[in-house]
């Protein structure tokens, strides 16, 4: 056992230079984005540290992700950009509920931006409280709070007719589609804020299935389509395939698609087969629009045996694509 250090714990009058910002039991939903950004006063602390947790839902029994309510805490260096994920890791932390990022040694003026958002709930779940406390020679530039984001329903690709719909629908299984371990497909924003959030997809194969997704931004042109080093990875996981009729979600790290870029995805399995359409019409090759609503065009893709394998191109997604379109942050 060991003793509390109260000291280097909590802020004593005279005794103790360093400041203590704690919020308490708030509420986060999907889309939103809870940031503080601050400023630091002195060189007399060593570090600046900031501690999320939360008490997250009992996850399923067997469960190998067994979080269900996800969140990611994150810091970024206002001057540089330099991002800080917690517990040690490179990137968002999705396995615990306890999430701590050191900062060691900041100089005086630095200003950071502590950022906390939700990036994953379970079925049922719509907000999940939390606690954050910060401690460092710091003081207080702004809170920044973007309320939930103007979430939209998953915009479906209906395999039998390729529309895009803001509705519900089941998607069924074409006869005509092709069978694939891996799927390219593309996005563009027709408006600003557009964050691309998961992949449904449809596949015969049943079972426990490693998943790995990847980004880049421009269309599925060039040589470079089969260079690793060209992709980005954003997801790296274990997902339960269901069988042909019912959709399997791989949920990705967001992703931000500017106005009028065209932001394009690489989805590999390691095991199963992805359904994409075959679209034999001239109009329809790689890179034309095969969906639009208001906010995203969907493009033709490719279907992938390896990474750096065939491109069997013209091939359309079956399955869905959730995103979200954002609004402009309030300063409270």
């Amino acid at each position: 056992m060991g003793a509390l250090n109260l000291h280097s714990s909590i802020t004593l009058l005279n005794e103790t230079n360093f400041k203590i910002h704690v919020v308490n039991d708030e509420s986060l939903r999907i889309g939103d984005v809870h940031s503080v950004e601050i400023e630091i006063d002195s060189d007399s602390c060593e570090d600046l540290r900031a501690t999320l947790a939360w008490y997250d839902p009992p996850g399923a029994s067997g469960c190998i992700k067994c979080i269900v309510n996800d969140l990611d805490l994150q810091i970024e260096h206002k001057a540089t950009g330099e991002m800080a994920y917690p517990n040690g890791r490179f990137d968002a932390d999705d396995k615990n509920t306890l999430e701590r990022i050191i900062i060691t040694k900041p100089a005086v003026g630095d200003s950071f931006l502590i950022s906390l958002q939700a990036s994953h709930f379970g079925p049922g779940y719509t907000e999940q409280k939390f606690s954050l406390v910060l401690t460092g020679c710091f003081h207080r530039v702004g809170k920044i709070h973007s309320p939930l984001a103007e979430r939209l329903p998953p915009v479906m690709l209906e395999s039998s007719l390729h529309m895009m719909t803001l509705n519900e629908v089941e998607t069924t299984h074409d006869s005509n589609s092709h069978r694939y371990p891996g799927i390219m497909v593309s996005v563009r924003a027709k408006i600003e804020g557009i964050k691309i959030w998961s992949f449904k997809v449809l596949s015969p194969t049943e079972g426990l299935i490693r998943v790995v997704a990847y980004t880049k931004e421009g269309e599925l042109r060039g040589p470079d389509l089969k260079n690793p080093s060209n992709w980005t990875k954003i997801a790296d996981m274990d997902v339960e395939f269901r069988g042909i009729n019912e959709e399997s979600t791989v949920e990705i790290q967001q992703t931000s698609v500017p106005k009028g870029i065209t932001q394009s995805f690489f989805i590999f399995t390691q095991g199963a087969k992805l359904l994409c359409k075959k679209q034999r019409r001239k109009k329809r090759r790689t890179g034309a629009v095969i969906a639009s609503d208001d906010n995203i065009e969907v493009l033709v893709g490719i279907g992938k045996n390896r990474f750096t394998g065939k491109n069997f191109r013209s091939c359309g997604m079956n399955g869905a694509i959730v995103y979200s379109r954002g609004i402009e942050e309030i300063r409270v």
